[in-house]
């Protein structure tokens, strides 16, 4: 059973078409919030826009490694584990300091910040129940 639940993370996480939709749903998620947050001000919308960013970009460079690695191999199960474990670190240290940098250099505005960044790890979370069922 435990080898089973390795072999289904192991497709779901090696499936280059569900990575693409996945993507593009986030990337749609804050542009579209950007667009609406620029109704309000400029400065919200580029806020919108640096917060989606901040969720974006770590998890599409943690996706394109993970979808680079041989799905056709039988992966061991430590060296799944230490590999979330690594990307997970970098995601959130990158995340991190995009979010600093645009908070601290570019005085961007919370409200919108957050509330994109949270919406574009809910489509994370959300989306693949959606795309693979």
């Amino acid at each position: 059973m435990h080898t089973e639940k390795l072999n289904v993370m192991s497709v779901s996480l090696f499936n280059g078409k569900l990575t693409k939709k996945l993507l593009f749903l986030q990337f749609m998620t804050f542009v579209v919030l950007s667009a609406l947050f620029c109704i309000k001000s400029i400065e919200w919308g580029a806020s919108a826009l640096a917060g989606g960013v901040a969720a974006w970009i770590p998890n599409a460079i943690f996706l394109l490694i993970s979808n680079r690695q041989k799905a056709h191999e039988e992966p061991q199960s430590y060296r799944i584990a230490w590999f979330f474990v690594v990307g997970e670190g970098f995601k959130v240290i990158f995340a991190i300091a995009i979010l600093m940098i645009a908070l601290g250099v570019f005085k961007a505005a919370v409200a919108p910040l957050v509330l994109t960044y949270l919406a574009v790890l809910f489509v994370q979370i959300i989306a693949p129940a959606v795309l693979s069922g």
